[in-house]
């Protein structure tokens, strides 16, 4: 399957409850069975906090998680990595930071600190989530999870980032207001590969709620 649809936040938890019923379908047993999921979009579309709502869907509330973040001017802090378990399963997120989605100022600073706090070892089965992933991470995903925002969002940005470009003061207002226009929601396409999953439930979300619908 391969369907996209408007997500605000009143459709992520439908959401996350359609994608989390197909990820317990998959009978992951030792340490190293992980369901691998590709997560594509541009810096700041929210991929870190919808990938991490997904792992609250599939783990359930009682989740425990670290996780390991840069500062960043510009931008919303970067997630490097983050680690979430229940006891029984394990979900590692981490950003590969491909040059096919990002400048190298991004990719060097990734490998930079991904060398001072490495990414954490699977003890668990459960999922992998790979931001900016490249083409071989890709094409070994069993999901693709692609995130745009829409072309109102993207102008909105644009002109924020010239401010941020020309003018080192009022940094946090914008970057607050880059967050309020994230919380707005973005268009996510998913993508299901092979038959590790039963899919079934994130089509019946799609007939339901896919669409150029924004919200």
């Amino acid at each position: 399957m391969k369907s996209k649809a408007f997500i605000n936040a009143k459709k992520l938890p439908r959401l996350r409850d359609a994608f989390s019923k197909a990820a317990q379908s998959f009978s992951g047993q030792s340490k190293d069975d992980a369901l691998n999921v590709s997560v594509i979009g541009e810096p700041g579309v929210g991929k870190s906090f919808i990938t991490a709502k997904l792992s609250q869907g599939v783990l359930g509330q009682k989740m425990h998680s670290i996780s390991q973040a840069i500062p960043r001017e510009g931008m919303a802090d970067l997630i490097l990595w983050s680690d979430h378990t229940n006891g029984k399963k394990q979900i590692i997120q981490y950003d590969e930071a491909s040059l096919r989605f990002v400048d190298q100022d991004y990719h060097d600073l990734v490998q930079e600190e991904r060398l001072k706090s490495p990414l954490p070892t699977r003890k668990l089965p459960g999922l992998t989530f790979v931001e900016h992933p490249d083409q071989e991470t890709e094409d070994a995903s069993d999901l693709i999870v692609r995130m745009t925002f829409s072309e109102k969002q993207q102008e909105a940005i644009s002109n924020i980032q010239q401010k941020i470009k020309s003018s080192s003061s009022h940094i946090m207002i914008h970057k607050k207001a880059l967050t309020k226009i994230a919380s707005l929601g973005c268009e996510i396409e998913i993508e299901t590969k092979g038959d590790r999953i039963d899919d079934a439930p994130l089509v019946d979300f799609f007939d339901k709620y896919g669409g150029p619908d924004q919200g």
